[in-house]
């Protein structure tokens, strides 16, 4: 069924334009209001659904015993990668976009939120990246070409190691690569987390065998 709807890289380049915009903005927000005290959830729809849409996630173990987690993707607003930050401050985090732009701008969050011992945000894609530190990986809904991305993890991180990929809903299909559709025998599927309608997209917990 998922093989019917086709992924158009036209219309995913124009909703990844719309959606790094949305995040600009949220980042914006928050650093000319993290001093007010102000909290995610007071930033507007999009950055709290961002923040919150994850968090079914964090029933698993692994979030609690880890302390090195890969993010592949975090744009200009961090909310993943801040959520488990503040959720389990024992994980070391490493950020990764390439994007150079995005970067830098989550490096200003991380330092406006005092996250800097926490995450670690850099400029690298996520076909290069060595993952054999990291117990975590986690792939952003819009990181392409996915079908590399989980090959390089599979090959670099270790066995038993969990990867959650946020991976489209059937309505978000013909915007975001389908990782599901190019996994291979490394990864067993463990699980499927919550849809969600605003991202057209849902969390698919895997891991290295």
């Amino acid at each position: 069924m998922l093989q019917n709807i086709k992924y158009d890289p036209d219309m995913a380049a124009v909703h990844a334009v719309k959606i790094k915009r949305q995040e600009y903005d949220a980042a914006e927000r928050l650093l000319q209001n993290h001093q007010r005290g102000l909290s995610i959830d007071d930033l507007g729809e999009f950055a709290s659904e961002t923040y919150h849409r994850v968090q079914d996630m964090f029933t698993l173990t692994d979030f609690i015993t880890s302390r090195q987690l890969v993010m592949v993707g975090c744009g200009p607003f961090p909310a993943t990668a801040l959520h488990i930050a503040h959720r389990f401050p024992q994980i070391s985090i490493t950020a990764l976009d390439t994007d150079r732009d995005s970067i830098n701008m989550c490096q200003k969050i991380v330092n406006a939120l005092g996250y800097g011992d926490s995450i670690m945000p850099i400029h690298c894609s996520g076909t290069a990246y060595d993952y054999c530190n990291a117990e975590i990986a986690y792939i952003a809904n819009l990181v392409r070409p996915k079908s590399e991305v989980l090959a390089r993890i599979a090959a670099t991180i270790n066995i038993n190691s969990l990867a959650v990929l946020r991976d489209p809903t059937h309505r978000g299909l013909a915007v975001a690569e389908c990782g599901l559709l190019v996994l291979r025998d490394q990864w067993k599927i463990e699980g499927m987390g919550q849809e969600n309608d605003r991202f057209s997209s849902k969390n698919v917990f895997l891991r290295r065998c």
